[in-house]
């Protein structure tokens, strides 16, 4: 079990789908005893031994930012870190929304050289 603010979690629901070619995304859901869904958790990877074409995972973070931002409304804070580098530096994007009903956090890691590449996206009620 998990423990996330007040609530224990047994083993999650998991799910691997190929979304597009070469990225694979996993869904994790995470669920009380009782089965109320608390958290689910969308990864989204390169696949093993695939190559990605630059920038296709920053289209991939800009269309998830606007579907989320769509449902729930405009992010409560952003910090977008992969504008700022210059060299091989890795970056983390970060945005969060935040409402009465449901919180998200849309994260992505990179680095320049198009080498390493992931998305995640937790959505979650306290």
């Amino acid at each position: 079990m998990k423990d996330f603010k007040d609530h224990n979690f047994v083993i999650p629901k998991e799910f691997e789908v190929a979304t597009e070619k070469s990225i694979e995304l996993a869904k994790s859901y995470y669920y009380t005893k009782e089965g109320d869904v608390k958290l689910i958790l969308y990864e989204w990877n390169v696949a093993d031994t695939a190559e990605v074409e630059s920038g296709k995972f920053k289209a991939i973070f800009a269309a998830i930012e606007k579907k989320v931002s769509d449902k729930i409304g405009q992010a409560a804070s952003k910090e977008i870190e992969s504008s700022k580098i210059r060299n091989d530096e890795t970056f983390r994007d970060d945005i969060k929304w935040k409402t009465s009903e449901l919180n998200a956090y849309l994260f992505r890691f990179g680095d320049r050289n198009n080498s390493y590449n992931q998305i995640r996206l937790a959505i979650y009620k306290d």
